[in-house]
Formats: C-alpha cells, structure tokens, sequence
C-alpha cells in the first residue's frame, strides 16, 4: 500500500494485491508486490512526489533496496533490535549499497 504522508495529513495513493500463483505464498511474496507498486507509481509518475520509502525488516535485502534506489528514492528500514539476523544482512549489505545520500539535490535545492 502507498500512501503519501505529509502536510495536511496523509492520502492513499496506491495498493497492489499478493498474487499467489505469480508471487507464490513464500515469505519474498510481498516483496514481489512491492516491486510491482513502485514500477506502476513511477509509469504513473507518482514517484515524482516521493523522496523516502518506509518498510519494516521484511524489506532489508539487496535486491529489494537497489531497486528502490534505482527509482532515486531513499529506502528507510526499520529493524526491530531483538531481530540480529537482520541487522547483520543490513551490515553486510552496508558493504556493497551505499544506505546515505553524500551528493546534494540540486533540482530542488536540498542538500
């Protein structure tokens, strides 16, 4: 699901469904569905509205991170601490994905 969060409140935008026969009902299916939302948003050009996603540990992988990244849009994971599998992926991962923006947005002037 997709909703913008901002002033003066928060709007649903989007949602995309698990499709079992295509995800299948592994624990990656929603991931798969997640990938579906961000490439329909970005031909419908709402990404145009987005700076940062927001996703639990579920999301926390290569695969699901550079794709977000390849949108230009900054992936915020929240990793609960009792969860020190993924935090260790997270710090392995750290290794090859840069997770912190250096370079400045001259297009909107924010650095």
């Amino acid at each position: 699901m997709l909703t913008l969060v901002g002033h003066p409140g928060s709007i649903f935008c989007e949602q995309e469904p698990l499709q079992c026969i295509e995800d299948g009902s592994e624990k990656g299916s929603e991931k798969k569905a997640a990938k579906r939302l961000l490439h329909r948003i970005y031909e419908n050009h709402l990404l145009d509205l987005m700076d940062v996603i927001v996703c639990d540990a579920l999301y926390a992988d290569a695969d699901f991170i550079t794709t977000v990244q390849s949108y230009g849009i900054i992936s915020i994971i929240r990793i609960k601490q009792e969860n020190d599998n993924s935090m260790q992926e997270v710090n392995d991962l750290s290794q090859h994905v840069s997770f912190s923006r250096e370079d400045d947005d001259y297009e909107r002037k924010i650095s």
